[in-house]
């Protein structure tokens, strides 16, 4: 008994994330009102990543367009984790190396 205890308790945690990884926001048209006011601060990049991920299910295109604001905009203050959490919010049709600037490219010019 243990063992299926144990068993559903792995399924449910190892499902948990796959569920919740990509949903959709109910508010959508505030929460774009309310980005498109914000000041430029990490929870505007923060707010970006979860605009992402709404339109990662929907629309990938939005949803690239919104995760590069994000990356854009940690980059210009800084913000590792704002530039990692909007990295991982991008959708799969984008390549890793359109988003790092390749260091090779100055030193062969």
């Amino acid at each position: 008994m243990n063992f299926k205890k144990l068993l559903s308790l792995l399924f449910i945690s190892l499902l948990l994330p796959v569920v919740t990884a990509q949903e959709t926001l109910k508010n959508i048209d505030s929460v774009l009102m309310v980005l498109k006011n914000a000041p430029r601060d990490t929870a505007t990049a923060i707010l970006y990543q979860k605009v992402a991920g709404h339109y990662n299910v929907t629309h990938l295109d939005s949803a690239r367009a919104f995760a590069l604001g994000g990356v854009k905009l940690s980059e210009e203050l800084n913000f590792l984790k704002g530039k990692w959490i909007n990295l991982k919010e991008k959708p799969s049709t984008m390549k890793p190396w359109q988003l790092i600037k390749k260091p090779w490219r100055s030193w062969n010019q």
